[in-house]
């Protein structure tokens, strides 16, 4: 072969001290482990047949250069023909077992010997060297009758005869040729084209996936929550769809921060002068305190009584009078500051819309002098305004603080029993509410106060899996004959109370489930068998894309999928038995 080295015929003489014999079970790090301690450069192991480091090529590759690392050069002695081989790839020198001539094998301790690289398979002559003669072997009759003078016919004739076995089996070697790359390939090839046309001519097949069509259905049934305590005889009998409930009560309690709007003004406030004009033919009075509105809504007075002049010649009579704005304009906002404006005309927003045309001022200098310090108060619209919040606050929290209370005993009961909360302003009980605000806050100089309030509530709570159970029973009942229920949502069950006793405790209510419901087209079922039958029977030999437009217009089928094998095959497989349908379940 291309990778054994060719063999060298020059003579090694080797001292003993650096042969290393293996055992046939030695691994790598073993003998790594013995060799390593040693100061000589060159080792070499003396390694049985079926050695196991002789299993791989990674092992003695591992080895080498493990050895190299800690400069030392490695031999091999094998006459292992595998690990000869794998040396070789491994580029590691390989010699031939140890011996000398007669047959003899030094032991470790002698002082010398002689080894010799291979030469294929055949080692060089050396007489001075333990190596393979290249003469014909002797056989044991003819060693024995060197050896002796007079020979033993029949113990002659008889290890010729073995001897001569033992060469005609060797000569009986099993050769085997390894084939042409090119050729094996093409032979692959080939045989592969013909085993996929074989397929695709006598194994074509489909396999069909079908997605039921589904929808949801919801039914309703009224069912009875009678008081457990109240009615206990009639509950203990069973009746249909009466179920015993039980009422709990807590306490709704909630606070709140309230902001003051109430406004105590310490500015000032601005002043100016207006010309009133009256357009009438006679002169037109104006009492203390009229007002004057500007457009943006701020109110300036006049602080006496005063005429204006009737008009005269066509033209309206006129008089200046001094005003002062108020605190607020007509939005209840804080003036101050805001009062220094320019000139502008105002009207009197105590006169009807005719007579604001008729009776008008205007400003011809800018007011002056505003300024604004306002500070919040607690007036009495604040107190009314926590009052309301609060009663709106607890109100709200009923549902809410009823459901907590609920949760609360579902964790005291674990597993054996779910309550729920029986939702509706009928079936909730409540108390007047208790309003605390701080005493003789109203007027007091405060950004916000704190109000507190309380409220009794009570419900009524049930066991929801007994509601389950009949619901899901009548759902079962409910569904359509060709169909199967493949889920019920379980939250999504409603309550509407219709009717309230109260002297007999109990409440009646429409409550209502949903699920998803499906055609039930299994192969196991008569339906399904039969659906699946006539599928089969009208997409036999169709295109592919034929019979899913097929499939797709049966009222039984949401979605459909086809899958050939061979995948390059355009149509259905003309034999029913090679369609194959798998249900897909949604989810």
């Amino acid at each position: 072969m291309s990778d054994i080295k060719e063999p060298s015929s020059e003579t090694k003489t080797v001292s003993s001290r650096k042969i290393f014999y293996c055992e046939i079970d030695d691994e790598v790090t073993m003998i790594f482990d013995r060799i390593k301690a040693t100061k000589l450069k060159d080792i070499y192991l003396v390694v049985p047949r079926q050695g196991t480091i002789f299993q791989s090529l990674v092992n003695l590759k591992i080895l080498k250069r493990k050895i190299e690392e800690s400069g030392k050069k490695i031999h091999i002695i094998t006459d292992d023909v595998n690990g000869v081989h794998l040396a070789h790839q491994a580029g590691i020198p390989v010699y031939e077992r140890l011996e000398t001539q007669g047959g003899y094998v030094p032991k470790p301790e002698d002082e010398k010997m002689k080894i010799t690289p291979l030469k294929a398979t055949v080692n060089a002559v050396d007489d001075e060297t333990p190596t393979r003669l290249a003469e014909k072997k002797l056989s044991i009759s003819e060693l024995l009758g060197r050896g002796r003078k007079r020979k033993i016919p029949l113990l002659s004739n008889a290890l010729s005869l073995f001897s001569s076995k033992e060469k005609k089996d060797k000569d009986m070697k099993f050769v085997v040729v390894s084939p042409n790359r090119q050729a094996l390939i093409a032979l692959i090839t080939i045989s592969f084209l013909l085993v996929l046309i074989i397929f695709y001519i006598a194994l074509p097949g489909s396999t069909v996936y079908l997605t039921p069509k589904s929808g949801v259905i919801e039914h309703s049934i009224n069912v009875t929550f009678a008081d457990y305590e109240a009615n206990k005889a009639e509950l203990d009998n069973h009746p249909p769809k009466i179920l015993g409930s039980h009422r709990i009560t807590t306490t709704v309690r909630r606070t709140i921060l309230q902001g003051t709007s109430g406004k105590i003004f310490e500015g000032q406030n601005a002043k100016g002068r207006l010309t009133v004009y009256n357009t009438e033919s006679k002169p037109w009075p104006l009492i203390p305190s009229t007002r004057f509105q500007s457009p943006e809504g701020m109110i300036f007075r006049i602080n006496q009584f005063v005429t204006v002049p009737a008009a005269r010649g066509g033209q309206p009579g006129s008089l200046d009078v001094d005003v002062i704005a108020d605190e607020v304009d007509a939005y209840n906002q804080t003036i101050g500051e805001r009062g220094n404006i320019g000139p502008m005309k105002f009207f009197l927003p105590g006169l009807n819309a005719d007579n604001q045309k008729k009776v008008y001022a205007e400003s011809k200098i800018a007011f002056v002098g505003g300024q604004t310090l306002v500070k919040k108060k607690v007036s009495k619209e604040d107190l009314d305004a926590a009052t309301n919040k609060l009663k709106k606050e607890l109100q709200d929290a009923v549902e809410a603080e009823l459901d907590r209370a609920i949760q609360e005993k579902n964790v005291a009961m674990a597993d054996r029993a779910k309550f729920t909360l029986l939702k509706g302003k009928l079936a909730y009980e409540l108390s007047e509410p208790r309003i605390s605000l701080p005493a003789g806050i109203e007027g007091t100089q405060m950004d916000q106060f704190q109000a507190v309030g309380e409220m009794d509530v009570s419900g009524v709570y049930f066991n929801l899996n007994e509601v389950l159970e009949i619901m899901k029973a009548e759902l079962k009942i409910r569904k359509s004959p060709d169909k199967r229920i493949v889920k019920i949502d379980d939250s999504s069950i409603a309550y509407r109370i219709f009717d309230v006793d109260k002297n007999s405790k109990k409440i009646k209510v429409t409550a209502t489930l949903k699920g998803l419901e499906e055609y039930d087209i299994n192969p196991s079922r008569e339906n399904g068998e039969r659906l699946i039958e006539k599928i089969k029977e009208h997409i036999v030999g169709r295109k592919v894309q034929d019979a899913k437009d097929y499939i797709l217009n049966l009222p039984e089928i949401a979605a459909v999928d086809i899958k050939n094998w061979p995948v390059w095959a355009p149509t259905v497989p003309s034999i029913t038995d090679n369609i194959d349908v798998e249900i897909v379940r949604q989810n």
